[in-house]
């Protein structure tokens, strides 16, 4: 079990969590009180490292690697890292805890009005960082690549560089840039796959220009744009100071060669640059200009909450000099305190063989339950305990009993599950959204088998795991791939290995269910009432293969170990046990000789007089019981496994679940606990073995809503993608064509937003300003003097300032001051229209009625009209430019004398007028095309995003319609309507019913859902790595809450007498029924006696058939038993023992005595005990 990660929590013995300061990718930090009182900060990465797949254990794996990187760095400017500890797979990093960082000092000057940090101020920040980044690379060939704000901490006024989750090694100078870069930050050169000693630098460069003026050097606003500016864009350096432009130009250079040599040598240039003073701007809340949240990249401040910023120390104070008197230095300053030796960086693995501990151990309390409580309900808490695929197909059977009994099985919160495996494949297909019930990853539990070397080893107390108990050549029998190979011992020991966490993770689960708000919380949503509140665990298991048959017995007294400790001196542990079916098969032999070793050691220890002992752990894994494993024993036997089958028929495991279901949360359970105290006999095995059958009549209203719910998400996802649909994509594209006439981004507002820009400049209308220049060249009739050919050529300058000359002339064009003002106002309404047409397409996938193909749609809609404009404009622009450049030509031939004719003054002033007009609309429309091109590409992106949605919604969707459960097993009979034959029928007829109305309304609800967990259905497509889990629970969630108002209640008597209407007919139903209730199992040689339950549904009609079932059965007591929604036959032997079974029989004795016979092997689980008791003597 993970370690628990909760404020006053202690994940690491002696460091108390506190509260938590951050969390993101990687994992999460907390601050935390440590041995002596010392605050400390841990650092906890997402992933389990023991896991088998790599996406889970990716984050972690990278961490520790890096960590083993930076564990012989040593520097007072490096975060100490003071110890790291990996705990049941997950690995926690104790470090100091700092008191901010430098993004939180750069808000606290924004929010003073200053641009930034103050330049000397944070070129020492810069210095100290450079220091460190360049002792890791000259010293240790070490890279950090992750160089941020976020990523760079104080401490006492002087910086801390912290979080190396990236950091690599120079040797071979290649390598993955693996997942967590900031691209913000990154070197072009780590986009390819390459690190050099000169990618820290680049980063620098840009956090040193961000902190001082607010404005990075790259400013891109997606992924894309971020990688193309890094590769290949030219820097914008214009709002750093002038003196500072070339050493960032040359640190900020795409060849990592022509960067400086060294981090310190970027900083002492900028030292020897101009120190201007820090401008006072009027700035907005600079919380929301960081794109590049710490928790975006794993988790990294350590940063106290609530720390107030210290400003630098006296002999550093001529570096806030410029900081203007507004700024409350009052509130900054702290207690001036003598600065502290950096502690040493040093690595310690927790190793707790290498300690003794017991010494320092102090005996706690014992607990004490709380009081019982007893009820007249049916709820009570239990754990289920599954070890093995046995378990495990029980466990999940009893998962979807549950929620197809109350609409999820979540809402039953005194239940728990906890599968328990040594296959890595099962473990990891156990937890899969495609199985057809999977189970929570919180409720799976690894057991691997290590190498025979790790058991070998000697523990704290000088004892290795399997010395006195284990035969050590037993351990050469495990093969590369560590599993059981159906050997019961190799089972016992994985158990014994994983002790700790499984008896962890027992104790949080039974402290969990038994919790009185616990309790609360699920009466309440399953309205059963309660019956008691004394937990009850079962241990399920398979007695032929290895894991389950080996751990069986070791889990059912760990199990009341750890009752016992939590206070409950008389723990309730039953025993459900599938036996295999007894066979002549060679390759079978090994099952047999499983079985038989196991009957005899659960024999044994159920016999008075023998203690159970173990030592599993030296701190808390002493167990000597005197008592046997079980309170009860449920024995099952598997039918034989059908040839090339991988395992038995699912009925027997359908037939078990059904039970645990009925007995713990149906009153079924009171009923038949009660008739069991009636028929008890002092005269039997000293634990009570029950072995029974069942057959029911039910109408089977919650197996047929869990259908129907997958057949109406199936239809869903299929609405939701279906491409043919002409009428949609009419209206996406009228109202598509609405919003492009009324919306910010249409051709005449884009235009009239770049004229605005533009004609600021002038102070005037351009058409007006045109014709002023034109005016001094506008004939006054023959009292005017002609042209001067110089105030004409200064007119061209001015007009060639301003518009720029025509694009013709090539290189040596002079460019417009209109040109550079429209390029970057369309660069603003790139960005600006990007995040309006985003949201368009978006706004119609979380629409009900369109989905993902309305906005596809509205994305081909959008982009018909964009590719419309500019093909529109073209032709227009290309017009425009020729008239400007005749107009241009007139004029500079006219000055230059170089005019083949004779030119009016009247054409040489409408050519003064024309030139910057036509220049000037060009140069508006080829922005305006060149914005919806931009516009155009995005829509492109997001198409194929849209796309992705689609086929992951499309699986999904194949994944609903593969959904056929087993309807029955035998010897159920579902009683269903009039004209209904099947099950299949019943469903389809229940989907056919629902009208367009109702999907509309059952979308809305669904939209509702989508947006409160997951924001919006886009997000959750284009996001969630666990698709097929999120949008799987939340679509069967609201279609079975819906379908279930709209399927109404049945009497099931009334259906069975509608279906039986004679008492020939019920005779032949009820004694049928009555003969497929038969115990599968042998009865006792000693005793004939049987349990036999009639369970009806209360209802009007109920005692006319417990009078019917007398008639059909006369010479069988019947005992009564309420039974919720069905009539039901449980036919229980009593005085059963274990000798009754035919598993003791000459087959399975003669297999086992070859097993026992075999060199190196045994089919026990323990060589410590001398002598099991046989069972035929006992």
């Amino acid at each position: 079990m993970p370690p628990l990660i909760e404020a006053h929590a202690e994940p690491i013995p002696g460091y108390r969590l506190i509260e938590r300061l951050g969390m993101g990718g990687f994992g999460e930090v907390w601050k935390a009180s440590a041995p002596g009182g010392l605050l400390k900060a841990i650092k906890i990465i997402h992933g389990d490292l023991r896991t088998s797949d790599p996406d889970e254990s990716r984050h972690a794996t990278q961490e520790l690697r890096a960590l083993k990187r930076v564990q012989a760095v040593r520097h007072p400017y490096l975060l100490s890292l003071e110890r790291y500890d990996i705990i049941d797979g997950k690995l926690l990093i104790v470090m100091e805890l700092a008191d901010c960082n430098l993004w939180d000092r750069f808000r606290q000057y924004r929010n003073q009005g200053l641009a930034g940090i103050p330049r000397d101020e944070l070129l020492r920040y810069m210095e100290e960082t450079a220091e460190v980044l360049d002792m890791m690379n000259s010293q240790h060939q070490l890279q950090h690549l992750d160089i941020k704000p976020q990523n760079l901490f104080l401490i006492y006024n002087h910086i801390k560089v912290a979080d190396f989750g990236l950091v690599k090694d120079l040797e071979g100078m290649r390598a993955a840039v693996t997942g967590g870069v900031t691209p913000v930050y990154a070197a072009p050169e780590t986009f390819d796959g390459v690190v050099t000693r000169f990618c820290d630098q680049y980063s620098l460069a840009i956090v040193f220009q961000e902190l001082l003026t607010g404005q990075r050097p790259f400013n891109g606003s997606s992924m894309q744009q971020l990688l193309m500016q890094h590769l290949q864009g030219t820097p914008n350096l214009a709002p750093a100071p002038a003196s500072d432009r070339p050493a960032l130009a040359r640190a900020l250079a795409k060849k990592p060669e022509d960067r400086f040599p060294s981090c310190l040598a970027l900083v002492q240039a900028l030292q020897q640059g101009d120190r201007p003073p820090v401008p006072r701007v009027a700035l907005p809340d600079s919380s929301a200009t960081n794109p590049s949240d710490a928790a975006a990249s794993g988790a990294g401040p350590t940063l106290a909450p609530g720390a107030t910023i210290p400003p630098r120390d006296a002999h550093a104070a001529s570096g806030l000099a410029a900081v203007p008197n507004s700024l409350d230095r009052s509130q900054m300053r702290l207690p001036y305190q003598q600065p502290m030796d950096t502690p040493v960086t040093q690595m310690r693995v927790r190793r707790e063989e290498l300690v003794d501990r017991s010494q320092f151990t102090v005996a706690q309390p014992a607990r004490v339950a709380p009081p019982e409580i007893k009820g007249e309900g049916s709820l009570r808490p239990a754990l289920l305990i599954g070890a093995g695929q046995c378990g495990l197909e029980t466990l999940t059977r009893f998962r979807r009993g549950i929620a197809e009994r109350f609409g999820a099985f979540e809402k039953a919160e005194q239940l728990r599950l906890l599968f328990i495996d040594t296959d890595p494949d099962t473990l990891q297909t156990s937890t899969l959204p495609t199985m057809p019930t999977p189970l929570h990853p919180d409720e799976v539990m690894p057991a691997r088998l290590n190498r025979p070397g790790h058991y070998l080893k000697p523990r704290r107390n000088g004892r290795s795991l399997i010395e006195g108990w284990f035969d050590p050549q037993m351990l050469y029998r495990i093969p590369r791939n560590p599993v059981t190979q159906g050997i019961r011992a190799m089972g016992r020991l994985a158990l014994c290995d994983h002790y700790r966490v499984v008896a962890s993770r027992m104790v949080s689960q039974l402290e969990g269910c038994t919790h009185p708000d616990t309790l609360a919380r699920a009466d309440r949503h399953l309205q059963i009432g309660l019956r008691t509140n004394r937990p009850r665990v079962y241990v399920i298991a398979s007695l032929g293969g290895g894991t389950g048959s080996g751990m069986f017995v070791d889990l059912a007294y760990i199990a009341r170990h750890k009752l016992k400790s939590l206070g409950y001196t008389n723990p309730e542990v039953i025993g459900v046990l599938y036996l295999p079916p007894v066979e002549h098969s060679p390759h079978r032999q090994s099952v047999m000789a499983n079985c038989y070793a196991a009957l005899t050691e659960l024999n044994h220890y159920c016999q008075a007089g023998t203690n159970f002992q173990s030592s599993y752990d030296d701190r808390d894994g002493n167990v000597d019981d005197p008592e046997p494993p079980f309170r009860e024993i449920l024995l099952f036997g598997l039918p034989p496994t059908a040839p090339g089958a991988n395992a038995p028929p699912a009925g027997i495991f359908s037939q078990v679940s059904d039970y645990l279901c009925r007995e713990l949360t149906s009153p079924f359970g009171r009923s038949i606990e009660f008739a069991r105290a009636k028929h008890s006999s002092d005269d039997v095995y000293p634990v009570p073995i029950r072995t029974f059958g069942s057959a029911s009549f039910s109408w089977p209203r919650r197996q047929l809503i869990s259908q129907a719910a997958n057949a109406v998400c199936g239809q869903f996802l299929q609405q939701w993608t279906n491409v043919e649909n002409p009428r949609m994509a009419q209206a996406v594209e009228s109202w598509v064509k609405e919003l492009w006439k009324s919306a910010e981004f249409g051709p005449e507002k884009v235009i009239q937003r770049l004229q605005q820009i533009a004609e600021h400049q002038l102070g005037q209308p351009a058409d007006a300003w045109f014709a002023a220049q034109a005016e001094p060249f506008v004939p006054r009739g023959w009292m005017g003097q002609g042209i001067d050919p110089h105030q004409l050529w200064d007119t061209l300058n001015r007009l060639q300032q301003i518009v720029g000359m025509p694009d013709e002339i090539g290189l040596q064009r002079q460019s417009g001051q209109f040109e550079h003002l429209l390029t970057e106002a369309a660069d603003y309404l790139i960005r600006e229209y990007t995040e309006q047409v985003k949201r368009v397409p978006l706004a119609l996938v979380d629409q009900p009625d369109y989905r993902l193909i309305g906005g596809e749609q509205s994305i081909h809609a959008l982009h018909s009209l964009f590719q419309q404009t500019v093909t529109q404009y073209e032709p227009l622009i290309s017009e425009l430019n020729r008239k400007a450049n005749e107009s241009f030509y007139l004029i500079s031939e006219t000055v230059l004398g170089e005019r083949k004719r004779r030119t009016s003054q009247s054409e040489i002033a409408e050519a003064v007028k024309q030139f910057p007009r036509w220049r000037y609309q060009s140069l508006l429309l080829r922005q305006v095309c060149r914005i919806y091109s931009s516009l155009r590409a995005q829509l492109s992106d997001q198409l194929r995003e849209l796309n992705f949605a689609r086929k992951r919604l499309e699986e999904l969707g194949q994944y609903f319609q593969s959904q056929k459960h087993p309807w029955r097993r035998d010897g159920d009979t579902y009683l269903l309507p009039a004209g209904i034959s099947t099950m299949d029928q019943a469903v389809k007829s229940i989907v056919n019913s629902l009208s367009p109305d109702d999907f509309r309304i059952l979308d809305r609800q669904l939209q509702s859902q989508i947006e409160t967990e997951f924001v919006n259905l886009s997000h959750l497509c284009l996001t969630s790595r666990n698709l097929g889990g999120d949008l799987q629970t939340v679509l069967l969630d609201q279609a079975r809450t819906f379908l279930n108002s709209r399927l109404g209640e049945a009497d099931v008597v009334e259906m069975f007498l509608n279906r039986y209407p004679t008492q020939e007919h019920v005779n032949a139903a009820l004694g049928q029924a009555y003969q497929s209730a038969a115990p599968e199992l042998g009865r006792s040689r000693r005793s004939q006696r049987e349990l036999d339950l009639l369970g009806i549904a209360n209802g009007p009609y109920a005692e006319r058939v417990r009078l019917m079932a007398q008639h059909a059965l006369p010479q069988v007591e019947l005992d009564l038993a309420d039974a919720r929604g069905e009539i039901l036959f449980h036919r229980e032997n009593l005085d059963q023992t274990l000798i009754d079974l035919p598993h003791l029989g000459p087959v399975v004795i003669n297999a086992y005595q070859a097993a026992i016979h075999t060199a190196q092997y045994t089919p026990h689980t323990r060589t410590d005990v001398a002598e099991w008791i046989d069972i035929e003597a006992s």
